[in-house]
């Protein structure tokens, strides 16, 4: 039973990173990185501003961790199932469709994701910059991307500039 003024649930402090990034995502496929303010994040994500502080230090750190969490696992599954699968056209087609459906939601924010992380990553002036490695796999993951969209030019763009990134 509650004791009485206690809150009916609490949020695990552990799931708040999660919530913000989900949140986060949400916000950066509307809005756009430029237009997204921590304040809408917060709002989404249901906490407020100065706590968005306690688990990242920039609007830059959240975007990180939109890609890293939500948009890298899913493209590298995704191109690890197509290489793997060994039977008939139409079941990997199938198999390729049902991950995309859980994707699709992410796609609108990818593609501004990476080239933010490139952008920050070539830009070692910048308050958590990611040079070096940073921008290699940003380009690479572009590169993976426009492979999986069947935009072939953009995708060799992008991979020639993670090997020339990656040294």
């Amino acid at each position: 039973m509650l004791q009485a003024g206690a809150p009916k649930f609490r949020r695990r402090k552990a799931d708040r990173p999660g919530e913000i990034i989900e949140a986060a995502m949400m916000v950066f496929a509307e809005k756009g990185f430029a237009a997204a303010k921590l304040d809408d994040i917060a709002r989404q994500a249901g906490v407020s501003k100065g706590a968005l502080y306690l688990y990242f230090e920039t609007k830059e750190d959240i975007f990180r961790a939109v890609v890293a969490q939500a948009i890298t696992p899913n493209m590298q599954a995704i191109r690890a199932m197509i290489a793997a699968h060994p039977g008939p056209l139409p079941d990997l087609l199938r198999n390729v469709a049902e991950r995309v459906g859980g994707l699709i939601e992410s796609l609108p924010v990818a593609e501004s994701a990476w080239k933010r992380c490139l952008e920050i990553g070539e830009r070692p002036d910048l308050d958590g910059a990611v040079a070096g490695r940073g921008g290699h796999m940003a380009a690479h993951n572009l590169a993976v991307f426009y492979e999986t969209l069947g935009r072939a030019q953009e995708a060799g763009d992008y991979a020639a500039l993670a090997k020339r990134l990656r040294g």
